[in-house]
């Protein structure tokens, strides 16, 4: 009760506590810009491995998760629409 409390008084809908935790998750993962701030983010959430926290969380931003099968394809940081379905 005590966060629900604290939403009234702020005038904010009540969410659980969690929710909390899992807008923080998504947004530093939305935001982050390398292996190593991903790393960072899965110990402040207290997970065990950086693939739990990807794993839960890939959802997140499809337009980074299709940039990021850019870099596995080509093996750099390119644009990952063009670089797909090129043969060159």
């Amino acid at each position: 009760m005590w966060f629900a409390d604290r939403c009234d008084d702020a005038g904010l809908p009540r969410i659980r506590l969690h929710d909390v935790r899992h807008t923080y998750a998504a947004a530093a993962l939305a935001n982050a810009t390398g292996w190593h701030e991903m790393k960072l983010i899965s110990q402040r959430l207290g997970h065990v491995t950086i693939g739990m926290t990807l794993d839960t969380y890939a959802h997140v931003h499809p337009a980074r998760r299709r940039a990021g099968l850019g870099v596995l394809a080509c093996g750099c940081p390119c644009n990952a629409t063009r670089n797909l379905g090129s043969n060159s």
